[in-house]
C-alpha cells in the first residue's frame, strides 16, 4: 500500500495564516466553508475548506490523529482554528465531504445523480482514510452493471445514471480502484472492458483535476494477451449457438427448424456485425427472436421449441465463456460463476 493510504500521524504546516489579521491565503470553498466551523483542511496548498473537527473525527481515525497532532502543535491557525494540509485535490475532498457532512441522512449508495469522477474520489479518499463504510457503499454502486460478479447484472440496465452514460475509458481507473481496495471482482468487468478500448488504453483516464491514470503494466499485457482469446471467441460463438445436432424434443417441424438454422449461420457468420467492433459476450437474441416470429414456411423460421433452445444455448454459451474471463486475464476471483446457470432472461 502506498503512503496516502497509510494515517498521517502529523499534519504538514506550511504558510503560516496571521490570528490577528482577516486575510487567508487560500481560496474558500464555496460550499464547505462553515463560518462556525473549528478546523480548517487545505487541498492542495489551494483551496481551504473550514468544517467541524468532530463530524469528521468520528468516522475516520485517520483525520482524527491528523487533527490531533494539529492541536499540539499549532503553528498554523487563522481565526482560533489549526490548520491542517492535505495532498488531495479540491474536488476530490469536495466530493468526499459531500458524503461525510451531508444536508441529508448519510446514505452513498442508491443517491443519484452522480458522476464517475464523484465516485472515484469517494473511493480513493475513504480508503485512504480508513472509512470502510463509505468506500463499501461506494464500490457497491459500481457493481450494479457490467462490473458486477453476476451475469445476469452485466447485462441489466443499472439504475445509476452515471453509470449509463459512462465513458469505456472510465474502466482503467475501476481496473486501478478494484486494485487499490483488493475487490478482485470488478477486475473481470473491467479488465473487459479496457480490452475493447484499443489505443485509447494508452491514453489514460482523466480525473476531474486533470490527473491521468493509466493500466499498470501487468494489467496492459493481461489486456493484450486477453485480446486474442476474445476475438476468437466472437467467430465460435454463433457456431456453437446455431450449430446442427440432436432433434430439439418437442419440435414436430425438424427439417424445417434445421433448415432454418442451416441458412442462418453462414448469414451470422458473414455479417458486418462480426467485424463491427462485437464483443465476446454479446449475444444473438435478436437473431433467435426473429427466427420465431417467421411467417409459416419461410425457410428461416423454427418452432416455439427450437427457439426456446436456441434462446437456452444463447445463454449458457456465453455464460461458459463469462465464467472463464478470470482465467482468461490470468486472475483468481473467489467465487466467480458460482451462480447457477438459469434460464435466457438476458436480453442481449
Amino acid at each position: 500500500m502506498s503512503g496516502e493510504g497509510r494515517p498521517l500521524k502529523r499534519a504538514r504546516l506550511g504558510t503560516t495564516a496571521d490570528p490577528a489579521s482577516s486575510t487567508f491565503p487560500f481560496e474558500r470553498h464555496n460550499e464547505f466553508w462553515l463560518p462556525d466551523g473549528n478546523v480548517i483542511l487545505v487541498a492542495n496548498k489551494t483551496t481551504a475548506f473550514r468544517i467541524y473537527r468532530s463530524l469528521i473525527a468520528s468516522q475516520s481515525t485517520v483525520f482524527e490523529d491528523m487533527f490531533t497532532a494539529s492541536t499540539s502543535n499549532n503553528d498554523e491557525v487563522f481565526e482560533g482554528c489549526p490548520v491542517v494540509h492535505l495532498s488531495d485535490s479540491p474536488q476530490d475532498l469536495a466530493h468526499l465531504l459531500g458524503v461525510l457532512l451531508p444536508r441529508s441522512r448519510r446514505l452513498y449508495h442508491g443517491t443519484s445523480p452522480t458522476t464517475f469522477y464523484e465516485i472515484s474520489a469517494v473511493i480513493r479518499l475513504a480508503h485512504k482514510y480508513h472509512i470502510q463504510d463509505v468506500q463499501d457503499q461506494a464500490l457497491a454502486s459500481l457493481q450494479a452493471g457490467i462490473f458486477s460478479s453476476d451475469f445476469d447484472g452485466w447485462f441489466k440496465v443499472p439504475a445509476s445514471e452515471y453509470l449509463k452514460n459512462l465513458d469505456p475509458i472510465a474502466a482503467i481507473s475501476i481496473v486501478n480502484l478494484a486494485h487499490l481496495t483488493d475487490t478482485p471482482s470488478l477486475l473481470p468487468g473491467a479488465l473487459y472492458a479496457c480490452t475493447y478500448l484499443e489505443g485509447k488504453v494508452l491514453d489514460g483516464w482523466t480525473r476531474e483535476d486533470g490527473t491521468v491514470e493509466h493500466l499498470a503494466l501487468a494489467d496492459l499485457r493481461r489486456c493484450l494477451n486477453a485480446h486474442r482469446v476474445l476475438a476468437l471467441e466472437v467467430m465460435l460463438l454463433p457456431a456453437r449457438i446455431f450449430a446442427l445436432d440432436a432433434r430439439v424434443e418437442g419440435c414436430k417441424t425438424w427439417a424445417r427448424c434445421r433448415l432454418a438454422r442451416q441458412s442462418v449461420l453462414p448469414r451470422v457468420l458473414s455479417s458486418e456485425a462480426m467485424t463491427a467492433g462485437r464483443r465476446a459476450l454479446s449475444g444473438w437474441k435478436v437473431i433467435i427472436k426473429a427466427m420465431g416470429e417467421g411467417k409459416e414456411g419461410n425457410e428461416q423460421t423454427v418452432c416455439k421449441a427450437c427457439e426456446k433452445a436456441l434462446f437456452d444455448r444463447n445463454r449458457r454459451e456465453r455464460w461458459l465463456h463469462w465464467k472463464r474471463l478470470p482465467e482468461i486475464f490470468g486472475i483468481t476471483v473467489e467465487g466467480w460463476g458460482s451462480e447457477t446457470e438459469g434460464e435466457d432472461t438476458v436480453d442481449a
